[in-house]
Order: structure tokens, then C-alpha cells, then sequence
């Protein structure tokens, strides 16, 4: 894996709300689906790809569905954007207990992010889905990386099934 960095040059518009513009595209490296992230912690990932830009889609858009991890349980979850400042964890296990202030990382299900990559922090537990503060100021972004798994992409860890049949 290597970093591909790119500058935040525009707000974008279109399908996504919450979004930006990268200034880096095809020739760089990029892909669609590879995850972005900068020093704090997770951004989004690249869903359009053009020769020397490409469009980043914001972990708070209403696009936006991630696995995660609350820590230190591990309870998994999905991170949900709804187009608002605190994206929602979803998909709860019904027993789950979560607080203000736990840690929430990716999970790596579903091949798209590596796990453990920094999401946020719980801030408000509401009855129908806790919020996320993510660790990332999403409204200042400047310079973000593209994570590069190369050719195949992420691999995510192999599945109970794989592991069984030797495969």
C-alpha cells in the first residue's frame, strides 16, 4: 500500500452533497472506491475518477455507508451520513451499549476500507441511532491521501468460509 496526496480544489456539486474535488485523478493513480483520509482520520472515498481530478464523497454525505467498529467492545455498526455535521451509527447489535466518547474505526467488511482506520467519537446516544463526531474537520479540508492497495484493491481478511476450504 502507498499514499497517493492530493489537494482539495473545489467543493463539488451534482449527486453528492457532501463532497469535494481532489486534484488528482487517473494519471496519479487513482481509482473509484479507494478510501481518503488525512492526519486526523478518515475523509471518504473516491467515486468519480477523471484524468487529473477526482471526486471524494464525505463519510457525512447521505451516500455514505461505512463498517465500523465501536471500541473498546467491538460492536459493529454501520456508519450512516444523512448530509448533517454528526453521521449516525446504524445496524446496532439490539444489546449494544454505547456511550459519549467511545472511539469508532473502520471495520474492514465489505473490502473497501482497511480496518482501524480513526472515524470519530460518540457524542450524543439517541434513541434511534447514536451520532458521530467525526475526527476530521470535513468543512476544512486541504491536502487528504488516497490510500493505493494497487491493482486489486483492498483485500479484506479472509472470510470463515475461505479459511475452512483452504482457499
Amino acid at each position: 500500500m502507498h499514499y497517493i496526496t492530493g489537494r482539495v480544489i473545489a467543493g463539488a456539486g451534482g449527486p453528492y452533497v457532501k463532497s469535494v474535488l481532489v486534484g488528482a485523478g487517473r494519471s496519479a493513480g487513482l481509482r473509484p472506491g479507494q478510501p481518503v483520509i488525512n492526519n486526523d482520520g478518515l475523509v471518504g472515498r473516491v467515486t468519480e475518477v477523471g484524468e487529473r481530478s477526482a471526486l471524494v464523497v464525505l463519510l457525512n454525505d447521505l451516500n455514505s455507508h461505512i463498517p465500523v467498529l465501536v471500541e473498546p467492545q467491538d460492536e459493529h455498526a454501520i456508519l450512516a451520513g444523512d448530509n448533517g455535521a454528526q453521521p449516525r451509527l446504524t445496524f446496532l447489535p439490539p444489546n449494544a451499549t454505547v456511550t459519549q466518547g467511545q472511539r469508532v474505526v473502520t471495520s474492514g467488511h465489505g473490502g473497501i476500507f482497511p480496518p482501524g482506520l480513526l472515524v470519530g467519537t460518540i457524542v450524543a446516544v439517541e434513541a434511534k441511532a447514536p451520532r458521530i463526531e467525526p475526527a476530521v474537520d470535513l468543512s476544512r479540508l486541504d491536502f487528504v491521501r488516497v490510500l493505493d492497495f494497487g491493482p486489486e484493491g483492498y483485500v479484506g481478511p479472509p472470510s470463515p468460509l475461505s479459511q475452512r476450504s483452504g482457499g
